[in-house]
């Protein structure tokens, strides 16, 4: 069975990853870092410790997008056609749910209908093979 519409999707969805994370690098890290506090003196340096720590948690956030985003490319190159995989569309499902919980819209639509076709197309190949 063909597995082309999955791995389409899969590789949609982690090229967005890749540049939601490159923008959020890019773009909001250095609008956090110097501009979300903008009348900081030498009175208040406990916001400047606060910028910091939310600098470092949107840089560690844009990361991890990154690297979920080369994930789900190299798993898109792993879907066989004719092949039951199992752990993919549990993965794809998952990340799936977390991307719909931090509110990417994107990436959870693709994610998850992705995961669904592809188990799916599992189960027409377990009753192919029987």
């Amino acid at each position: 069975m063909d597995r082309k519409l999955e791995r389409i999707m899969m590789r949609i969805g982690g090229g967005w990853n890749i540049v939601n994370g490159l923008l959020t690098m890019f773009i909001y890290s250095p609008w956090v870092k110097n501009d979300i506090f903008t009348n900081m003196s030498g009175d208040t340096i406990g916001l400047n410790f606060l910028s910091e720590n939310l600098n470092v948690f949107v840089m560690t956030y844009s990361l991890l997008f990154i690297a979920i985003g080369v994930f789900n490319l190299y798993l898109s190159t792993r879907m066989f056609n004719d092949d039951i995989a199992i752990k993919i569309p549990i993965w794809l499902i998952t990340f799936g749910i977390i991307s719909y919980l931090s509110v990417d819209i994107i990436s959870a639509t693709l994610f998850i209908v992705s995961g669904v076709i592809s188990l799916s197309k599992n189960k027409a190949l377990k009753l192919k093979y029987q």
